[in-house]
């Protein structure tokens, strides 16, 4: 899947609220002072600016998805897309 398909297919699942975040995104995301809102906030708003990689565990595409927390800090959301949820693996 490509880029602007990818960042399209994030989108419609937003709104269907089949978001679904890992232990280790939520500790991540405790560890460097982000939440739940300021992923969905980067999931909207953001860019991706590389094409999926394979996670190097599971083999499975990841996209990077990168943009601004709701406090203006950069914020980069790694996710995988599934048929009907976005999984959240990881935020830096």
């Amino acid at each position: 899947m490509g880029k602007a398909e990818a960042l399209k297919k994030v989108k419609l699942i937003l709104r269907t609220g089949n978001v679904i975040f890992t232990g280790h995104a939520r500790q991540r995301m405790k560890q460097r002072g982000f939440d739940a809102q300021d992923v969905e906030h980067v999931l909207k708003n953001g860019a991706i600016y590389k094409e999926a990689e394979p996670h190097p565990g599971t083999g499975k595409w990841n996209y990077n998805i990168e943009g601004k927390a709701l406090d203006g800090n950069d914020l980069r959301v790694t996710i995988e897309i599934r048929p009907n949820n976005v999984i959240i693996i990881s935020a830096m």
